[in-house]
């Protein structure tokens, strides 16, 4: 099959949202298929090269956008518990939003008036498109419209109006997704929860729509020396990310740390908590007690490589998430990019929803404890216990205890999950 991947996030940005599309592309060239990639790239001009024996064309960004967003400071250092700093973060999330939206139409016009002398030497019998960011969605869209390719797969790796989606878009938001999606010939999504979400989101809008779950899954990483871990008495707990103004919440972990040591069950010179990301002021805020902040340590924001080198110097991954009767199935790439890092991992779970997708999925595979707010008390009990057991096997052997299901986890290797996706482009030829 001869298959055009729309992708603004493709290697080698290092970036958590580039893994998906760029092992869909060399997966499935490995599989034989004709193989195209229509993405971003760093130069001014745009550019044709090779990766891996198909073609990738690089359409460039807004230079002076891309400035700007260097010049961002993302390390804050000083702690302000108020109400006012939870509307500032809510304005801060704001501005970002809206800053990356416009870096992202700038993109997309660019892409998009390249069409024509990508698309004029084939007739591609698939296009897919990897949300997000919208841009990759809307190309997706044009091409199926001016019939540069037969079918188009809506690959929706996040769903376009959520709950962190700021109100002022939400209605444009919907608008687009409800008319584009009618176009599609497939959707995948990453969980069973956002399948069952969006389909009631087009059950009135689209007939025999065909959804259909694509887990995120991981890949082979570059080899990491391990020597911190290995050194180091303390028990390492790590944070990857963002905090999206509170809606992921990692005060139940404090509050658990926090109670161990005022019970003297644990020593907290002998703990560590790593954070990496945005959204340090937000984090300080969910701390809770001033005696825990001189355990925290601040990365910043930094890439994907230098992310899985703090992943293995730790002993324990926290992965957050929510689940509400609005939304279900937040299942970030993080967790399964922890997965394949083979560390014991803490899932915390906020909203209004109990038995969240996560938290089936950390029980099944047996990597670790997810906890959910909804049960706050009993699952703080829980997380405390969790807690007090690994930093004992920590204390006392210099290392955590991790029993996962490896066959399981196996499941989720780029090189299934591609045959998945495989066998989906094959059935819309079924079809016809």
């Amino acid at each position: 099959m001869k298959i055009l991947l729309c992708t603004r996030l493709f290697a080698p940005e290092n970036l958590i949202g580039a893994i998906r599309p760029t092992n869909f592309a060399d997966n499935l060239y490995h599989l034989g298929h004709d193989i195209t990639v229509l993405t971003s790239g760093e130069s001014s001009n745009n550019t044709k090269d090779a990766r891996n024996g198909y073609v990738v064309y690089r359409i460039s960004k807004n230079n002076f956008l891309e400035r700007l967003k260097r010049k961002r400071i993302t390390n804050v250092t000083l702690r302000s518990n108020t109400k006012n700093q939870k509307t500032k973060s809510s304005i801060i999330a704001f501005r970002r939003h809206s800053f990356a939206l416009l870096q992202d139409i700038f993109w997309f016009w660019n892409a998009y008036k390249a069409l024509p002398k990508i698309c004029k030497s084939k007739d591609f019998d698939i296009v897919i498109s990897s949300y997000g960011p919208l841009s990759s969605f809307l190309l997706g869209f044009c091409v199926k419209r001016k019939r540069y390719a037969t079918y188009w797969i809506s690959d929706m790796r996040d769903m376009i109006v959520s709950t962190i989606t700021p109100k002022v878009y939400k209605g444009i938001y919907t608008m687009i997704q409800n008319k584009m999606l009618k176009d599609s010939d497939a959707i995948t999504v990453v969980s069973e929860g956002q399948k069952a979400i969006l389909l009631k989101q087009l059950s009135h809008k689209c007939k025999n729509v065909d959804v259909q779950v694509l887990y995120n899954g991981f890949n082979k990483m570059p080899q990491l020396q391990n020597s911190l871990a290995s050194k180091s008495c303390k028990l390492i707990i790590t944070y990857t990310g963002g905090l999206y103004s509170g809606l992921r919440d990692l005060s139940m972990l404090f509050r658990a740390l926090l109670e161990l040591y005022r019970e003297n069950k644990i020593d907290m010179r002998n703990v560590e908590f790593h954070y990496a990301g945005d959204d340090f002021e937000e984090l300080l805020l969910q701390v809770e007690d001033d005696s825990l902040y001189k355990f925290v340590q601040n990365h910043g924001f930094i890439d994907r490589q230098k992310s899985l080198e703090l992943q293995v110097c730790s002993d324990i991954l926290v992965v957050l998430s929510w689940n509400t009767e609005q939304e279900q199935g937040i299942l970030t790439g993080k967790f399964l990019e922890y997965l394949h890092a083979r560390k014991p991992i803490i899932g915390l779970v906020t909203g209004d929803k109990p038995n969240a997708e996560l938290t089936f999925l950390i029980n099944m595979l047996n990597v670790g404890i997810s906890c959910e707010y909804v049960g706050k008390r009993s699952a703080l009990d829980d997380l405390k216990r969790y807690i007090l057991s690994q930093y004992i096997n920590k204390m006392n052997t210099g290392s955590v205890s991790y029993n996962a299901k490896e066959e399981e986890i196996n499941r989720f290797d780029y090189c299934n999950i591609c045959r998945e996706l495989e066998k989906i482009c094959s059935n819309l030829f079924i079809v016809d």
